[in-house]
């Protein structure tokens, strides 16, 4: 098949079918239990003919299988019909600072394989310089991976920072010191197409969507802390960019108005009690005004990977040290009130605390609802769950791969 690869078909009769097919296709995936095809003909309208002819392409391709029989009270039993994430594969790119990982993943969310690439972001190079190098490797990989396994079905592409999915532009990069890169343009030939790029706290949202915690959901709000902050907005099962790409953006809101002074010039931002590095800035200040808990936190603080921090923060505040109990109180608290006007804002019917270390987020998410739920307990109509990500470490990977899924059955009709 190929569907979404760039090509303008519209209104041509090949279009047809193979958005019938990728509709069929869809139900199945979706479909909790093996389908068969009377139950697909009831549910698409389409004629029996037609899903004949459907299913069987799609069993040539790999991507449907029989797995048995259905019940019925008269006649004939059914063949069932089932999705398989194995019939093709999806190529993930994760650009993250201060590293640079490429994988592949089944239509099932499954990393089947992933490798960092040796490349420097924080050298200075061009960023043409480096997505060279990404798309070389990315290239040389699929062509590796293609010789013995299922074919790529796409591309998808998680970026730091501010992106454009319109246009795979990123319109800003604080960490990767980037404005206005044309991403998308400059990976295109060396990638699987069809080829999307977008802010990797969405991607990680879309994973959850996809493959995690919030499978069932249309309405959902991703909160990621600790390594970065920033939020992913899903709203009617769409994923939110704004004009710009830039929605979502939600470091520099304001959660204290006479807090920690910010870089951007104001204070109490939320970034300064959420993520690692203004928690160690912090720190820092600290010991250099004497603060011999702040000495010895640091120090400890050295051995622990960026991204897990904040877990060995909360298991010693736990244990009664007084400064980390302060940390992550603060941190609960304002990630709560932020929890809460995102809740206002978009009226979500869950909020997924994303976070590398999944059972950090789990530990803290009684604690979050717990200072959300008097926030908006008056707006009856609000009403969320608040949980944590399932995917923890692989968001980012499965997240890519989400994107360039997503992208391909956002033409399915049902």
């Amino acid at each position: 098949m190929n569907w979404g690869y760039g090509v303008n078909l519209r209104g041509n009769i090949q279009l047809s079918k193979e958005t019938n097919k990728l509709t069929i296709l869809d139900l199945i995936r979706k479909s909790k239990t093996p389908i068969s095809r009377a139950d697909i003909t009831r549910i698409t309208g389409l004629t029996n003919p037609t899903i004949s002819s459907m299913v069987a392409e799609l069993m040539e391709e790999n991507l449907v299988v029989e797995v048995g029989l259905g019940e019925t009270i008269v006649g004939r039993r059914p063949i069932l019909l089932d999705f398989n994430p194995g019939g093709r594969a999806i190529a993930g790119v994760v650009i993250d600072y201060p590293g640079v990982t490429i994988g592949i993943t089944d239509l099932g969310g499954k990393i089947l394989v992933k490798r960092p690439i040796d490349v420097n972001l924080a050298g200075g190079a061009r960023p043409e310089v480096i997505l060279q190098k990404i798309g070389q490797e990315l290239k040389a990989f699929i062509e590796e991976w293609e010789m013995n396994g299922p074919k790529i079905w796409g591309t998808g592409v998680a970026l730091t920072g501010g992106v454009n999915g319109r246009t795979g532009i990123c319109i800003e990069s604080r960490s990767l010191n980037w404005i206005n890169v044309p991403v998308k343009e400059l990976l295109e030939p060396w990638a699987r197409p069809p080829l999307h790029v977008a802010n990797n706290i969405r991607c990680m949202i879309l994973g959850e969507k996809w493959f995690g915690v919030a499978q069932d959901e249309k309405d959902i709000v991703g909160i990621r802390f600790g390594k970065r902050v920033g939020s992913g907005i899903i709203i009617d099962d769409n994923i939110l960019e704004g004009s710009r790409g830039m929605a979502g953006e939600i470091g520099h809101l304001t959660v204290d108005p006479n807090g920690i002074e910010c870089f951007c010039g104001n204070r109490g931002c939320l970034r300064n009690y959420v993520t690692e590095d203004s928690i160690l800035a912090r720190l820092h200040l600290l010991a250099e005004g004497g603060d011999e808990q702040a000495k010895l936190l640091l120090t400890k603080l050295k051995s622990i990977q960026p991204g897990f921090m904040l877990k060995f923060l909360k298991r010693i505040a736990e244990d009664g040290h007084e400064l980390s109990e302060r940390i992550i109180s603060d941190l609960i608290s304002n990630l709560g009130f932020a929890i809460a006007n995102l809740i206002k804002s978009f009226n979500p019917t869950m909020v997924v605390l994303l976070n590398e270390d999944r059972s950090f987020a789990e530990s803290l998410a009684e604690e979050v609802i717990l200072k959300v739920d008097p926030l908006v307990e008056l707006l009856s109509n609000l009403s969320v769950n608040i949980v944590a990500g399932q995917l923890g470490e692989d968001a980012h990977m499965v997240g890519a791969s989400a994107l360039a899924l997503d992208s391909i059955f956002k033409t399915s009709m049902v």
